[in-house]
């Protein structure tokens, strides 16, 4: 699967990179390669009993898709449907790849070397 951008997880900033990039850069092919089994980032990751946004979601929110709901301090679980709603209104979701469909999509695995953190995992870049 060759890509010309490769965009790090599939949270606030990763959806928002991948609109931005679709919207921008439309002959650029790319993919959201992210290392858990769902989108969300911190809003999926933690699912704690009254977990919020710290930040009022007007100003966290996405600029091409506006917070709309009255409450500005959003839950987490409003803030994933929000995710969901923006990958879905914005054709993101078959861009992104989760950790095990990628690993099972490359023909040789062997050469895959982790960098940064936790189980994300990427293969060396190689000139073709």
């Amino acid at each position: 699967m060759h890509k010309d951008i490769i965009i790090v997880g599939a949270g606030i900033s990763g959806i928002a990179a991948g609109y931005n990039l679709q919207k921008s850069c439309p002959d650029k092919s790319f993919a959201i390669l992210e290392g858990r089994e769902a989108l969300g980032g911190t809003w999926d990751l933690f699912k704690y009993p009254g977990v919020r946004s710290d930040s009022d979601m007007h100003t966290l929110g996405f600029r091409f898709k506006p917070w709309i709901h009255k409450r500005s301090i959003a839950d987490g679980p409003s803030i994933l449907k929000y995710l969901n709603e923006t990958v879905d209104d914005y054709n993101l979701r078959d861009k992104i790849s989760y950790l095990k469909q990628s690993l099972e999509k490359m023909d040789d695995t062997s050469t895959l070397i982790p960098i940064l953190k936790k189980d994300i995992f990427i293969a060396p870049i190689t000139s073709a």
